[in-house]
């Protein structure tokens, strides 16, 4: 009886631990839209650097993965934080990922985005219009968060509590 205590008290510590680890390496991944502003298809190739620091020679970099992306068409690929090497066509880049949460890559910096923020509320109705905190981007890597509706259109309403002033909400969107 004593040994069957002993092996749970052991297979529980040990599923503690990968657990923690689990938890630990999850932290570490993040979203990586890759939206194609192209009329054509293309390939990106995604290497991660094997050591801390920065390098410039292709053999610094391990694990190639490779993603195509449609004309005009965009897809989620999950990354590691850290240092990664980015290439499509002859281009080639460097990028430090350095928070989790979503990056937004524009090969070419071919699209234009805007960040808004949508009010809502009971006296006060959809505010579609500008804001001062909307924000434009254009970059070809560029990190945002807290967004609720990522690539899609916002409702022109949503429910809100009785009694409630104003909802802010936020959208992403390709221009």
């Amino acid at each position: 009886m004593k040994r069957l205590i002993t092996i749970n008290i052991i297979l529980a510590g040990f599923l503690v631990s990968l657990l923690i680890i689990l938890v630990i390496n999850y932290a570490k991944i993040c979203s990586l839209y890759i939206d194609n502003g192209l009329n054509r298809s293309i390939i990106i190739k995604i290497s991660y650097l094997k050591t801390d620091g920065d390098s410039d020679f292709a053999s610094d970099y391990i694990d190639e993965e490779s993603v195509s992306v449609g004309a005009n068409d965009r897809t989620k690929y999950r990354i590691h934080i850290g240092n990664i090497r980015v290439t499509y066509d002859s281009v080639v880049s460097k990028y430090n990922i350095d928070e989790s949460g979503t990056w937004i890559f524009n090969p070419y910096r071919k699209n234009k985005y805007s960040y808004r923020y949508i009010v809502y509320g009971n006296s006060y109705g959809n505010s579609n219009s500008k804001n001062a905190r909307d924000k434009g981007y254009s970059g070809e890597l560029f990190h945002i968060d807290n967004v609720d509706y990522l690539f899609q259109s916002p409702p022109s309403s949503i429910s809100v509590k009785k009694g409630s002033s104003t909802i802010t909400k936020t959208s992403f969107t390709r221009d």
